[in-house]
């Protein structure tokens, strides 16, 4: 059977113990040990995976196994020399396989490691809850081993030592309890181990939880944690005592499988890989992982360079520092190696660096834009994301998009796309032509639809407005019709006929285009005979149903007497011909009763409800029932795990929310209510008592960078530019755009390249009052071409000047700002 109160453990602090105290108290019942209600220390481990390490010892017979570490990963050992070999951590974003020692992208959900249940460890080393985290069917179990709901083993409350409480019994979700039974008089169960304890001794014999936890310590080498108070009740002694009781940094209370002893804290997974003990990593699961800190006492410090010493406590750096103007003259790169001390970033003084990964130097060179590869016209180079046919200069690339790109037809896109560089030519898509209401889009292929304003295509593929209601029309309206069409050459209804169902009539007997006919109706109280239209000849047969809520008597509809609500009456008048009847009471309510006991006619009563959330038990009586037929027993309802009783009060046990602190006040008459923060946020209160909240680092934005910062509990903040006319540009770096005020001396438009933004910038000619003004692709001038008088052309307004006066700002303009007249 599947241990389920190790597999359980993150369930909570007390849930993860209940096992093993359980089958201590079992044992003590046995062996008789213990029965006195002395204290019983509760576990508080949550295991140590050892990551698959082999423990065999070496085989002196043999031939070596392990001869280097190439292509392997982690610590590596050589079950024939006994050597381990450190062959170190993966790259960025990978995680090593500790069975097979290969480096494999991380699994870091339940989902991708198909887990179904419970909690288990991820590629990283980190402890992960599945949701839902128990199962959803009662009578399967999480197999803490497989992670997958099994068929339960059907265990007992005696299986587990459990003797009394509703208790979980690992079927099914933690709703699914089982009632353990009640203790004797003389004893309290402990809710949380679900053990009768005696009512007497610990702390209710009048020793103080700082008193139990000492004799603890004293009988047991109890060293942190929970233990009972020996009479239904739990002691934390870290919270009680934690100058004595609370273990030293490095360690954890049941770290190695002993309840309530201090022992190692278990590395992370991926700092045993690379071989660190001290600093940081960067985690391929996300975020950091802290590898430990060194001893300062000793004069030691974390090594932090790279080589075979990096993430390792030793003596302080000796070697001098690295620089860029020297070390790397002529170079540029990130996190490039500074011997022990930290990273070093070489920028380049113009232009980017060749390469953005880290450690790896590069050289500088100017940032590449789309205008020197492609203007995006139609059959011009393209793509539609970063494409290796068009390098930026820094190791990325660029994505270089149709310049009049776009959904419509008429606009560009890019087809026609490279698998191995990602880049296309630009197509310009087919625009509809006349009234046709659909056409072949030749760039991609597809079908577009023309018609617009609710039009649709007709029976010759054009576009045509559909008549709104045919059979509402003037000429239909009220008549029964057949061959109407929409309009546009198709049958309404698809066959063309307006039936007279629409008005919730009959088609008549004459045919179409004859008014639709009344159905017909039974006169008003009538229920029995046969009533026939002469328009349409339909018939309806008239019936009880014409009656409404009554019943037919005779043939006439009639309406019985209705029970009197709320009243019990045991011999009621219908009427309508139908025999007398018992009105009862109904909704939960009771017949009155008189002393002796029976029913009499009478205004119906409830039942006594019971208060909820009570301490208290009581005995109820109905106001119109005096016998015991009309008594209700109440009892303890303050049954919840959430609740507990103080007085006859029912509360609600206090929970942490979004507060921190310790010995808060639980609102059930004690302060035990522990409510830490998760590192690296802290308490804003360090007062036992009082209720405080949790702080994180405020995220610090990088000086000219906008991308946002973040820090360590997961909070970004937006970094802004703050310079003159800054903007946020590619690769998160602050700068200034260029306008069209930029073009080169000379220029009057044309296009200039948007460095800042990675795109360009196209200026065309200012209007002014020359509109016919044009851009000259070479010449980088504006050009216009005036409109001649129709006298000179022989043709006709508006492609030419008619006579009279022409000039800026008049119907006769020749849209290039000159004046004159046209003689006719």
């Amino acid at each position: 059977m599947p241990n389920r109160n190790s597999h359980f453990a993150p369930l909570g602090l007390v849930l993860a113990s209940l096992a093993l105290v359980a089958s201590m108290a079992a044992c003590d019942h046995e062996t008789g040990g213990d029965a006195d209600g002395s204290v019983v220390e509760v576990d508080q481990s949550v295991g140590v995976d050892l990551a698959g390490a082999d423990l065999s010892g070496p085989d002196l017979a043999c031939t070596p196994e392990v001869q280097s570490c190439t292509d392997l990963c982690g610590p590596v050992r050589d079950n024939c020399t006994g050597e381990t070999f450190q062959c170190g951590a993966c790259g960025m974003g990978l995680v090593c396989d500790l069975e097979a020692h290969v480096c494999i992208t991380p699994k870091t959900t339940c989902a991708e490691l198909m887990r179904d249940c419970g909690s288990t460890k991820n590629s990283c080393g980190q402890t992960i809850s599945c949701t839902p985290f128990t199962c959803t069917d009662p009578t399967q179990e999480c197999d803490p081993d497989s992670n997958k709901c099994v068929t339960c083993q059907q265990v007992t409350c005696e299986d587990l030592g459990y003797q009394c409480g509703m208790a979980w019994l690992g079927c099914g979700p933690e709703s699914n309890k089982t009632d353990c039974g009640t203790c004797a008089t003389d004893k309290n169960c402990n809710d949380a181990l679900h053990v009768c304890e005696p009512k007497t001794g610990g702390t209710c014999g009048g020793m103080t939880p700082k008193q139990m936890c000492d004799a603890a310590k004293t009988a047991r080498n109890v060293e942190c944690g929970i233990i009972s108070n020996g009479c239904g009740g739990l002691i934390d002694c870290t919270t009680v005592d934690a100058a004595n009781f609370k273990c030293r940094t490095g360690l954890t209370c049941g770290g190695a499988g002993v309840p309530n002893r201090c022992a190692p804290t278990e590395p992370p997974l991926e700092c045993v890989v690379a071989g660190f003990n001290c600093g940081t990593l960067p985690s391929a699961c996300g975020g950091t992982v802290n590898c430990g800190t060194c001893d300062t006492l000793s004069g030691l410090v974390c090594n932090i360079a790279a080589g075979s010493t990096a993430g390792t406590c030793g003596p302080a750096c000796d070697k001098p520092m690295k620089t860029c103007a020297v070390d790397y003259a002529g170079m540029c790169g990130k996190q490039l190696d500074n011997n022990c001390w930290p990273k070093l970033d070489c920028n380049c003084a113009s232009g980017v660096c060749s390469t953005s990964a880290s450690g790896v130097t590069g050289t500088c060179g100017a940032v590449q834009m789309c205008s020197m590869y492609t203007d995006g016209g139609v059959g011009k180079p393209c793509s539609n994301g970063a494409s290796t046919a068009f390098p930026k200069g820094d190791g990325t690339n660029l994505t270089c998009p149709c310049a009049n790109a776009g959904g419509a037809p008429g606009q560009e896109v890019c087809t026609g796309i490279n698998g191995t560089t990602q880049a296309g030519s630009c197509c310009q898509r087919t625009a509809c032509s006349g009234n046709n209401a659909t056409v072949v889009d030749a760039c991609t292929g597809t079908t577009l639809n023309c018609c617009t304003g609710g039009q649709i295509a007709d029976t010759m593929g054009k576009c045509c407005t559909p008549i709104a209601n045919p059979c509402e029309a003037a000429a239909n309206s009220g008549k029964y019709q057949t061959g109407i069409t929409d309009g546009c050459g198709h049958l309404v209804n698809g066959t063309g006929v307006c039936d007279c169902s629409r008005y919730g009539q009959d088609n008549p007997t004459a045919g179409p285009g004859n008014a639709c006919c009344a159905k017909p109706a039974c006169a008003a109280g009538v229920c029995t005979g046969t009533v026939t239209s002469a328009c349409s000849g339909n018939s309806v047969t008239c019936t009880a149903g014409n009656c409404g809520g009554g019943v037919c008597n005779g043939g006439v509809c009639c309406n019985p007497n209705v029970c009197p609500a709320g009243q019990y009456v045991a011999n009621f008048v219908q009427g309508c011909g139908l025999p007398n009847k018992t009105c009862t009471c109904t909704g939960g309510k009771i017949p009155p009763k008189n002393g002796g006991g029976t029913i009499i006619d009478g205004t119906c009563c409830n039942l006594p409800s019971c208060p909820g959330n009570t301490c208290t038990t009581s005995t109820l009586q109905a106001t119109c029932d005096p016998t015991a037929s009309g008594t209700v027993m109440c009892g303890n309802t303050c049954t919840a795990s959430n609740k507990c009783c103080v007085g006859n009060a029912c509360n609600t046990k206090a929970t942490c929310g979004s507060s921190c602190g310790t010995n808060l006040a639980d609102n059930c008459g004690g302060n035990t209510l522990q409510c830490p923060c998760t590192n690296p946020a802290t308490c804003s209160s360090g007062t036992p008592g009082t209720a405080g909240t949790c702080n994180c680092p405020t995220p610090t934005c990088t000086p000219g960078s906008c991308a946002n910062a973040t820090n360590a509990c997961g909070g970004n903040v937006a970094c802004p530019c703050t310079g003159p006319g800054q903007v946020c540009g590619s690769g998160n770096t602050c700068c200034v755009p260029k306008t069209c005020a930029d073009l080169p001396a000379g220029w009057q438009c044309g296009s200039v390249a948007n460095a800042c933004q990675g795109t360009n910038i196209s200026c065309g000619c200012n209007p002014g009052n020359k509109p016919n003004a044009v851009c000259n692709t070479t010449s980088h001038l504006c050009e216009c071409t005036p409109k001649k008088c129709c006298k000179d052309t022989g043709g006709s307004p508006p492609s030419c000047l008619g006579p009279g006066a022409y000039g800026p700002g008049l119907s006769n303009d020749d849209g290039c700002g000159n004046t004159g007249t046209c003689s006719s």
